[in-house]
């Protein structure tokens, strides 16, 4: 898992505590900084014992950023979660058994509950069930601006990472 930010000190103790309450006991947790100026550092500094890698410098943004993040881990799922945002409680279990489960399946995403500052929810983004052949002409999969693919032999957990309990599954 991956937490890419910048300047993200009013939100990533909430993100970064989210994903450690998960208790998953394979998580190799990275943040990538990119160079913050604000609290971002020193917050992190209190996590650095329970993080597998946490790295500041400068970079061209947030896709290099997970990429940065991606290549301090070794694990077979690979998902990010931007700082600003919350795993539900039992997500990485669920997914990681679902994996499991379904050796066939190579991309899992899932509906949000998109949440305001003070964590109030604001609105949810339902999505569709899974189908390829709509995949090819409608991007409907939530992410941010991203890009890069997943090296060969890894799976990929794109947006289960919001506040989500029911998840869409693709191959």
């Amino acid at each position: 898992m991956v937490t890419p930010c910048l300047n993200s000190a009013g939100f990533l103790p909430l993100t970064v505590d989210s994903i450690l309450a998960q208790q998953y006991p394979a998580l190799e947790y990275v943040v990538q900084d990119g160079g913050s100026t604000d609290e971002t550092l020193s917050i992190l500094d209190g996590y650095r014992d329970r993080l597998a890698h946490v790295s500041s410098e400068k970079d061209s943004g947030m896709a290099q950023a997970i990429n940065r993040g991606f290549a301090h881990t070794s694990g077979e799922i690979m998902a990010y979660l931007n700082a600003d945002d919350l795993l539900m409680p039992g997500a990485l279990h669920y997914i990681g058994a679902y994996f499991a489960r379904h050796p066939e399946i190579d991309v899992i995403y899932s509906h949000r509950v998109v949440i305001d500052a003070a964590n109030a929810e604001v609105g949810r983004w339902i999505l569709p069930p899974h189908d390829d052949a709509v995949l090819s002409w409608a991007d409907y999969i939530p992410r941010r601006r991203s890009s890069g693919a997943a090296p060969c032999g890894k799976r990929w957990a794109v947006r289960w990472t919001s506040r989500s309990a029911s998840p869409w599954i693709g191959t």
